[in-house]
């Protein structure tokens, strides 16, 4: 009977040496062949996620806000404050066409309040008398030369310095709801220059003009309209309007500051967004500024106020602005600058913690 033959006794079979195998990634347990390719990508660090997004966006807000509501307040301290409107001081001073017409203006009253045409009608004849008019438009006209001398005066210039603060400070406080606005009156805002008339008889005399040497000028008023009713309403309108952007646009700022930094899971990069928001403000308050300097303009000229005497007032409120939106804006570069470095520097370090050996 023959046996099969046993197999030889010997080591068991080694298998040949290779390179070691690469641990694979099996994945989930859905029943499919495994995966032979490692899993690679990118770190989870440069990944931008819905939140993220949410916040750059808040914090964009939160900039914008910030700009809007400090160039708002600015603007409002400007338009309050009292160097705004004795700007026009400058304007008075070096267009003779505002010194004509404040001149005209003295000029008219004086010879108003004087009752010139009855003096003069009191000296002629019955039959010249209808000439008393037109001899006061002359005697208009002589006061009115010499007013202009005075009107270029350094001693001019200070005393309607003072009668612009008195008118503004006034003027503040009907917007405040306080006190009582004398020099606010039905056709807008006065000036009382009443202090000047010594110095207009002096000039009187000078040039040789004693008509009205006999008539007391302490008692005649002159007042000279600033800005009529339609540039004081839209400076109140404005004024009001700052007023409410000032306490508003602080508090949507603020208010999206703490929501950004709720939301944000990688706040640096949403950090950027608050950079962009001061840029995009200080563009915004530039552009306005810009087109609506011209309005601006047009909406005060009226009374006396002349469109240089308006371009002194609106020059005095933008010239002090720009340079503030020049720091606003260094200030957003700033931010959005140390956002990226910062972003830059997590990515570095999530870049190192990554595993080499995961990465093909």
């Amino acid at each position: 009977m023959t046996f099969p033959s046993e197999p030889p006794i010997g080591p068991p079979t080694v298998p040949p040496e290779g390179p070691p195998t690469r641990a694979m990634h099996l994945g989930p347990i859905t029943g499919e062949a495994p995966s032979v390719m490692p899993r690679s990508g990118p770190p989870a660090a440069t990944m931008l996620t819905g939140r993220t997004v949410v916040a750059s966006i808040l914090f964009f807000v939160c900039g914008l806000s910030a700009v809007l509501g400090v160039s708002a307040g600015w603007t409002r301290d400007q338009l309050l404050d009292s160097g705004t409107w004795t700007a026009t001081t400058t304007a008075i001073a070096t267009d003779p066409k505002v010194q004509d017409d404040v001149a005209a203006a003295i000029a008219e009253q004086i010879v108003a309040s004087a009752d010139v045409e009855a003096a003069i009608r009191e000296v002629l004849p019955g039959v010249l008398g209808p000439l008393a008019g037109p001899l006061a438009d002359g005697a208009t006209s002589v006061v009115q030369r010499a007013v202009v001398q005075v009107v270029r005066t350094e001693a001019f210039l200070t005393v309607w310095d003072a009668a612009v603060r008195v008118a503004h400070d006034e003027f503040v406080a009907d917007l405040e709801g306080r006190g009582r606005a004398t020099s606010i009156g039905p056709q807008g805002l006065y000036l009382d220059l009443g202090a000047v008339l010594g110095t207009v008889r002096t000039a009187l005399d000078e040039n040789g003009i004693t008509a009205l040497d006999g008539v007391d000028l302490s008692g005649v008023s002159v007042r000279i309209l600033l800005v009529d009713v339609p540039g004081l309403d839209h400076v109140r309108a404005t004024v009001s309007a700052l007023r409410v952007a000032v306490v508003v646009l602080p508090i949507v700022a603020l208010v999206a500051l703490i929501a950004a930094l709720v939301v944000a899971r990688r706040r640096w990069l949403a950090f950027i967004g608050a950079g962009v928001g001061v840029l995009i403000g200080v563009a915004t308050v530039l552009v306005v500024e810009f087109f609506g300097h011209r309005r601006a303009v047009d909406e005060l000229i009226g009374g006396v106020l002349d469109r240089a005497g308006a371009e002194a007032v609106v020059d005095h409120v933008t010239a002090s602005l720009r340079p503030l939106m020049v720091v606003c804006a260094l200030v957003g570069i700033a931010i959005a600058v140390i956002g990226g470095l910062m972003v830059i520097l997590a990515e570095r370090r999530a870049a190192g913690r990554v595993d080499p050996s995961a990465v093909s």
